[in-house]
């Protein structure tokens, strides 16, 4: 198990690339990735991935940014 918190990736192939489960992914941000900003498996325990479209509504404090 991984616990991914906390970084910013930008400009790479694929931003945050989890390919095995049981994982912890929460409060990144991914910019600009030419692939995916994020390419996460099933069986993650992920927080919300947000964009500009729901920016607004979230209330999530462990949630990952996309833009």
């Amino acid at each position: 198990m991984n616990h991914i918190e906390g970084n910013s990736v930008t400009l790479n192939n694929l931003g945050i690339d989890v390919d095995t489960s049981s994982n912890l992914i929460v409060r990144n941000s991914a910019h600009s990735n030419t692939t995916a900003n994020y390419d996460i498996v099933g069986g993650n325990t992920v927080g919300p991935i947000v964009t500009s479209a729901n920016i607004a509504t979230d209330r999530n404090p462990h949630s990952n940014y996309e833009f």
